[in-house]
């Protein structure tokens, strides 16, 4: 009889176990599905934001190069080109006119070479420059600046200087 009851508790005893979800002794650990891959979060898509570039004269000028730049930014067009009007009037310009603007780019005015004007579009600031520049062959930048970054405001360098030949 203690051999039946001894057998008795072995099998009760691993019911037991089974049930609480150990398994025998000797089984296998269970299964567990792998997790999906975590899944990054793309970057915020930073908003629309709006440059503008404008430009104006000394009250005091003395040639066509003689010309003040102006950049502002807004969450909208009129926004930027009334920042990029008082940024110009604000650095002593006086009939300062609205050139143009870009959405979520960078926009350079160049002033002063084969034509009054032109501006540039790019992706980041000295494309934008170059591009102005490109347009506008022998003139300078006046004013540029980013949709995203601070704007920028050249200090009225003047015309390029042309090298000397000795």
């Amino acid at each position: 009889m203690n051999s039946i009851s001894s057998s008795t508790t072995v099998v009760m005893l691993a019911a037991l176990t089974m049930v609480r979800g150990a398994g025998p002794a000797n089984a296998a650990p269970p299964i567990m599905p792998t997790p999906p891959p975590s899944i990054a979060e793309a970057p915020p898509t930073p908003s629309n934001i709006w440059v503008a570039v404008s430009r104006g004269y000394p009250h005091d000028a003395g040639s066509a190069a003689d010309q003040i730049g102006g950049v502002g930014t807004g969450p909208d067009e009129h926004t930027a080109m009334i920042a990029s009007l008082n940024n110009c009037a604000s650095r002593g310009a006086g009939n300062c006119g609205y050139l143009g603007d870009t959405e979520n780019r960078c926009i350079a005015l160049a002033v002063a070479g084969d034509k009054d004007w032109a501006t540039g579009i790019g992706p980041f600031i000295y494309r934008a420059q170059r591009n102005a520049l490109a347009q506008n062959p022998g003139g300078h930048i006046v004013a540029s600046g980013c949709a995203h970054n601070p704007p920028t405001v050249a200090k009225n360098p003047g015309p390029p200087a042309t090298a000397a030949r000795g």
